[in-house]
């Protein structure tokens, strides 16, 4: 009852926050749609045709100078790297789920840092928006800080996170500690650049755990039987 009555203040103060006068403009409300058919033709198989469809709706809210909370609903399944929804299953009712659920602070005192809890957007820098290990759709939970300073030409960013995957009630959860370092050279009068940087992923209690996705997460089109982590 007391976590309870914690969280329906922690909500009403946001509520209140962000209800003040001219509230509209402190809120922004987006989304998109997208419907694709796709083809999959594969040697020895008859060629298979699916619709997907793929719908987000996101509500931001500036609660003060410092602090901004954002909410985005989207279809899709248990999937994390995926808010596709195949159309199938005879006209059956859609899935949509919690996407996104974060607050974001930014300290006016400490100028270039940020601090993300919850649910929320990749907070690693990409190299060329690769995936080589992170997947563009992927939604990571927990928390992020991330601190930037812009020298005269070079531009430092440093992030830090934790990132919980799964929660026992008998044994030790699973998670992530991370770091990221980068250099950012401008060149050209900023108009060019070049980035070196580094990281460090290490997952906490992972070995001997089935796949935390479980089976072919993603865009993929082969099935495959989930495998244990230490094999």
């Amino acid at each position: 009852m007391k976590k309870l009555v914690m969280l329906l203040v922690s909500v009403s103060l946001v509520a209140t926050s962000v209800m003040g006068a001219d509230w509209w403009e402190n809120i922004k409300v987006k989304g998109d749609l997208r419907y694709r058919h796709e083809m999959i033709d594969t040697d020895d198989a008859d060629a298979r045709h699916r619709h997907r469809l793929r719908a987000r709706l996101a509500v931001e809210g500036k609660v003060n100078e410092e602090t901004m909370v954002g909410v985005q609903l989207a279809t899709g399944s248990d999937d994390p790297v995926s808010t596709n929804q195949t159309l199938d299953d005879a006209f059956s009712t859609k899935n949509i789920g919690l996407d996104l659920a974060y607050m974001k602070y930014s300290p006016a005192r400490v100028a270039g840092l940020s601090v993300t809890g919850g649910k929320f957007k990749n907070p690693f820098f990409k190299p060329g928006s690769s995936e080589l290990i992170w997947d563009s759709d992927w939604n990571p939970e927990g928390g992020a800080a991330n601190f930037t300073y812009d020298f005269d030409n070079i531009t430092v960013t440093l992030i830090a996170s934790g990132l919980w995957i799964d929660e026992r009630s008998s044994g030790g959860d699973s998670w992530i500690g991370a770091g990221q370092g980068m250099a950012r050279f401008h060149f050209n009068e900023k108009k060019s650049s070049v980035a070196l940087g580094g990281g460090f992923f290490n997952y906490v209690n992972a070995q001997g755990y089935e796949l935390f996705a479980g089976e072919s997460p993603g865009n993929s089109v082969v099935d495959s039987p989930a495998v244990y982590a230490n094999d």
